[in-house]
């Protein structure tokens, strides 16, 4: 079907290739306990998000546009505090494998280490990335 639009409609069909790139970046970049992926596919929709409003905008309502523009900003909010999150409960998850407490230690660091950038950043939810930053300490503590 994009191909069929592709041929008649090429502006458009670039604007709806657009939009579901963001649309699946959006949902990588939110849930990928990987950073470097989880970052990459920001990049992507922050990229592709300005390939339409440089170059697509006039294709679509201003309504739409804002529309577009809003969900862009409450991804990169949610973003600052997902990527820290997600990494985190990812080493969380690998000590739930692992025998012994040198290796538990070793990823929980790592969670700690992931939480603290995050804060440290101060870009996300502190509330949330404090909490779980305080979970992961108990669970720590509970190791020694």
């Amino acid at each position: 079907m994009n191909l069929k639009l592709a041929r008649s409609n090429f502006p458009r069909s670039a604007l709806i290739r657009n939009l579901q790139i963001i649309r699946d970046s959006i949902e990588i970049a939110l849930t990928s306990k990987k950073k470097d992926t989880a970052q990459s596919r920001m990049d992507t929709l922050l990229e592709r998000y300005e390939e339409i409003r440089a170059e697509q905008s006039g294709l679509v309502s201003m309504e739409v546009m804002n529309e577009i523009s809003s969900v862009i900003q409450d991804t990169k909010y949610q973003f600052h505090t997902m990527l820290y999150l997600n990494t985190a409960t990812g080493y969380m998850d690998k000590i739930e494998k692992l025998k012994t407490n040198k290796s538990k230690e070793k990823y929980l660091d790592q969670a700690i280490e992931a939480l603290q950038e995050g804060l440290q950043i101060g870009l996300g939810n502190e509330a949330d990335l404090g909490d779980y930053l305080k979970h992961v300490e108990q669970v720590k503590a509970k190791l020694g």
